[in-house]
């Protein structure tokens, strides 16, 4: 597998166009993209941009945190890759244990499967936005 770098932050930002010209760059080449997606969730400004992993499940590999999202304690991430990726990252990756202790992982389980986590991030959103408006009738950029 080869390895080419770019990076541009965050990816969720670019036009439609420039996204697009990205997937199809990879399929093209037989690459990846790396998308690592740390604030779409408190995006305030217009609607929730769809990320780069859920245009192209089959070449994103998508990384993400619970830092911002729960707390910055919260040391926890998680990755989405590829089908086509999957015996392949058990294969050279397996033998690695998690460091996160078992008992966060079944409460942070807990917090997603019982709707916690979404209506937290909601409420996050909700006062960003009031914020944002808040402030932008302060400095008469309204």
């Amino acid at each position: 597998m080869q390895s080419v770098g770019a990076a541009c932050h965050p990816l969720s930002q670019l036009p439609a166009a420039k996204r697009a010209e990205y997937i199809d760059w990879a399929r093209r080449g037989g690459a990846f993209i790396v998308e690592d997606d740390y604030a779409s969730e408190f995006a305030v400004a217009g609607r929730q941009i769809d990320t780069m992993f859920s245009l192209a499940p089959d070449i994103v590999v998508y990384v993400n945190t619970f830092t911002k999202t729960i707390a910055p304690a919260m040391r926890m991430g998680y990755m989405l890759l590829p089908e086509s990726l999957d015996t392949l990252f058990s294969k050279k990756l397996d033998f690695y244990s998690c460091t996160v202790p078992v008992f966060e992982q079944y409460v942070l389980a807990e917090f997603i499967n019982n709707g916690d986590l979404e209506r937290s991030i909601n409420r996050r959103r909700r006062r960003l936005r009031r914020d944002r408006q808040l402030f932008s009738k302060e400095d008469g950029t309204d």
